[in-house]
């Protein structure tokens, strides 16, 4: 299946059932916003935006008099105001991203299968059979960021370690690309996903490349291009610290990644079922209608 030709179906589908990938992508971006707004409307992430402010003015006044040392004089301030905004980030991070991104894209992946076995996908239907499939998609996640943890360690040695650290990440992550979508279309365990997706994504690193570069890179540069153009309209009315301008930006944000999100999902599902198709003889060309959901 050629790259336009994926895209094209993936667009279909989500104009087919567009309330339905699109509550599904809800799912991963509300629970980011509703934390954000909670941490805004309690004056957590003002004071310590304030704090870090004060310790990046420290930081420029001693850099330009040559006074920066080992470092340690980051300590002397008060990290009271800090700590509740970052644990509040990675809290609401790890929820979106390590729970609620594994439902949303585990019932994108179901519901492309019931479309291709011809019966009408709905989003409650999907978003409960997702959850059977949430321990697997957790154990993916956090070999993930042990694998990103290891390309950094490459990155913080010479240019030479850095070029094999995003080198390494790039070739796994292409190679590894179907995994989530493997574990939960054949309903097995991560470490028998990972060797399936070893032997499907064979001979195609290019062309996943490619898909990838479309529906991530890409996708994710315009909404965050047409964001930041209506961020920038919106200071210039309204101030840079307004909370109107804040609000508008986050819920900006917000939309664009209910509508961008999907095709990432959609896509992928496509490239799986297609690579399943190249790979395996036989297989008819809708492979979903051969694999249970």
């Amino acid at each position: 299946m050629p790259l336009f030709t994926l895209i094209r179906g993936a667009l279909n589908l989500l104009r087919r059932y567009s309330s339905l990938f699109m509550g599904l992508a809800a799912l991963q971006v509300v629970p980011l916003l509703i934390g954000t707004l909670w941490m805004q409307a309690n004056g957590v992430q003002a004071r310590a935006t304030s704090q870090l402010n004060v310790i990046m003015a420290e930081m420029t006044r001693r850099v330009e008099n040559n006074q920066m040392g080992d470092g340690m004089w980051v300590l002397e301030y008060p990290r009271a105001d800090i700590a509740p905004y970052i644990w509040g980030l990675l809290g609401v991070g790890f929820f979106s991203i390590f729970i609620m991104r594994n439902v949303a894209m585990a019932a994108s992946v179901i519901a492309v299968g019931e479309h291709y076995r011809q019966a009408k996908p709905r989003w409650l239907n999907v978003v409960l059979s997702s959850l059977r499939h949430l321990p697997s998609l957790f154990a993916w996640g956090c070999l993930c960021v042990l694998a990103l943890f290891i390309a950094l360690f490459f990155a913080l040695a010479q240019l030479p370690g850095l070029v094999l650290g995003l080198g390494l990440l790039w070739f796994f992550g292409v190679r590894l690309s179907l995994v989530p979508q493997i574990i939960v279309a054949e309903r097995i365990n991560v470490f028998r996903a990972i060797h399936h997706s070893w032997v499907l994504t064979k001979g195609a690193f290019g062309r996943i490349s490619n898909i990838w570069i479309t529906l991530v890179v890409l996708l994710g540069v315009l909404a965050s291009y047409v964001t930041t153009i209506i961020s920038a309209i919106a200071m210039a009315l309204f101030g840079e610290t307004s909370a109107l301008t804040i609000a508008l930006t986050q819920g900006l944000s917000t939309v664009t990644s209910i509508m961008t999100l999907p095709m990432a999902y959609i896509g992928f599902t496509l490239l799986y079922y297609d690579q399943i198709r190249l790979a395996y003889a036989g297989v008819p060309n809708n492979p979903s209608l051969n694999v249970q959901q």
